[in-house]
């Protein structure tokens, strides 16, 4: 019996042991973790940090954000701060950090700084920082396409980066005003414009009295887009216009010029820099000849050169691919270049009342399209009537 009682308490003795030992090891295991900490609650505590007289009021002991006052939440990730008024003077780098971001609202501060990164929220739609102190804006602004709405009126600002002007921004806040006032391209198209106007010194243009209007909202013959500002139509006729300025050729977003019934006899090599124009018309003008470069115009539709002077066209006319009329007619043509029943859109070429002596055969084979005196039509192509 006494052997039977020594074996319980060895027993008991060894599991004390074994406890003990157990407990011990667990005090050694689990000392304090340091707990992680998200790239949101980091981006934030840095924004908190970068502004020491902020009046935030965050407690940054609190990791998850959830008492932090203008920040909202949706499955633990920021989607919006309200962050007006709160003594904000920049918004540092780790503000791109916030992928999940949709809304942020800075108004009302003294930011005079952003950051690059914020170019990296990519699926923000609404950013609101007007009434700030900032003298300029990252491009990298631009690069949020998916913004819907933004409003920066009440800064000291002197330009727009052109980049940010050409977001399509559809919200109802939107400044329009803001873009016509300080954009890149507006302020480039409007100097362009004011060149050609000084150039042109026996105009009869409205546009004088509010020349130093970089709109230019009130110009004759003057559209402007309303998404990016930029100039898409010239139209002016018989305004005493005599010189087509080498400028011209810089209205990168021009799509239609009409200078009709002008004094202009020869256009500028620039001509060719125009790539977004669909129309160009330019009849009863005294033009003699054409730059080569006209045949870049790759996108132009209908060519209008009719009632002026000219005595031959470029070979690379023919390089045209995307036009549908040529009006040609009432020139001093004889011939003109093959090449042009390779220009599978062409519905409309008409080279009536020219002295034309001679035609290449891909022209004859246009009958329907080119358009002759009934003499040509049998002497150089052999149409019967």
């Amino acid at each position: 019996m006494k052997k039977y009682n020594y074996l319980i308490a060895i027993f008991v003795f060894v599991g004390l042991l074994v406890l003990v030992s157990c407990s011990s090891d667990t005090d050694t295991i689990s000392p304090d973790v340091t707990p992680q900490l998200s790239a949101d609650y980091l981006a934030l505590k840095a924004l908190y940090e970068a502004n020491s007289n902020n009046t935030l009021n965050w407690n940054l002991d609190d990791i998850s954000m959830k008492s932090w006052n203008g920040v909202t939440l949706n499955n633990d990730r920021v989607v919006e701060l309200k962050l007006n008024n709160k003594g904000l003077t920049k918004i540092s780098k780790n503000i791109g950090d916030l992928s999940e971001l949709i809304k942020l609202y800075i108004q009302d501060n003294e930011i005079d700084e952003i950051s690059k990164e914020i170019g990296d929220l990519s699926k923000l739609l609404e950013f609101e920082i007007y009434n700030n102190n900032l003298n300029i804006l990252p491009i990298d602004i631009g690069k949020l396409k998916a913004l819907e709405e933004l409003s920066f009126t009440g800064n000291p600002l002197t330009i727009v980066p052109q980049e940010i002007c050409n977001l399509t921004l559809t919200g109802t806040n939107i400044q329009k005003n803001e873009f016509t006032m300080f954009c890149e391209g507006t302020i480039a198209d409007h100097a362009i414009l004011k060149t050609f106007y000084n150039q042109n010194t026996q105009n009869t243009l409205n546009w004088g009295a509010s020349i130093d209007d970089i709109s230019m909202t009130n110009w004759d013959g003057v559209t402007v887009s309303f998404t990016d500002q930029r100039v898409t139509e010239l139209s002016i006729f018989q305004s005493g216009i005599d010189t087509f300025t080498q400028e011209l050729g810089n209205l990168e977003k021009l799509e239609i010029l009409a200078l009709t019934f002008s004094n202009i006899t020869s256009l500028p090599k620039e001509i060719g820099n125009l790539t977004n124009l669909k129309g160009l018309y330019l009849t009863l003008s005294f033009i003699e000849e054409l730059p080569s470069e006209i045949g870049q115009l790759t996108n132009l539709v209908q060519l209008d050169i009719d009632s002026n002077s000219l005595n031959t066209i470029p070979d690379s006319m023919v390089n045209l691919t995307n036009i549908k009329s040529i009006k040609l007619n009432n020139n001093n043509l004889t011939t003109v270049p093959s090449g042009f029943g390779n220009l599978e859109k062409l519905e409309d070429f008409n080279l009536r009342n020219n002295p034309l002596t001679s035609l290449p055969d891909d022209i004859c084979e246009l009958q329907g399209i080119v358009l002759l005196d009934s003499d040509d039509e049998t002497n150089l192509c052999g149409w019967v009537p």
